[in-house]
């Protein structure tokens, strides 16, 4: 009978640090879905903004479409 309750005590253990184990990785993937958003929005911005003044709208576009794409994944990191 005692082995089989160290044998529950036991499982329970793994399943808590692998529990834990996965909470931090959920967390190190929103934050680099957070950097990888906020950099993509940095540099649409600092492209479109130059390609609108010279008016070199197929460049713009694709700066905006970068931008879009950056606050996705920056809604993504921040969503539960």
């Amino acid at each position: 009978m005692s082995n089989v309750l160290l044998m529950i005590v036991l499982l329970v253990r793994v399943y808590q640090q692998n529990r834990k184990k996965e909470v931090q990785m959920k967390k190190t993937q929103k934050n680099i879905l957070a950097v990888a958003g906020v950099i993509s929005t940095v540099l649409g911005i600092m492209g479109a903004v130059p390609a609108f003044l010279q008016e070199k709208f197929g460049i713009a576009t694709g700066a905006v479409i970068l931008v879009v794409a950056g606050l996705v994944l920056i809604a993504i990191a921040f969503g539960d």
